[in-house]
């Protein structure tokens, strides 16, 4: 199974110079790391989140722990 990206976890200093290369390009930058794996769900749980989605208005995804 591929696998997909998560938040990385990065020391002050590097967070800090990713806060720089924002303020002189004028973005917001999120920095990823390798690491998760996609969940296996059978039918019936994806419905259970797609409910969910639909009630929140937001699009979820199942990652394994």
């Amino acid at each position: 199974m591929a696998q997909f990206l998560k938040i990385a976890k990065l020391p002050e200093d590097d967070v800090a110079k990713i806060r720089d290369l924002e303020e002189s390009l004028g973005t917001h930058i999120m920095a990823y790391q390798s690491g998760l794996q996609m969940a296996v769900l059978t039918g019936a749980q994806v419905q259970e989140v797609q409910t969910i989605e639909e009630e929140l208005g937001v699009i979820l995804l199942a990652y394994d722990r």
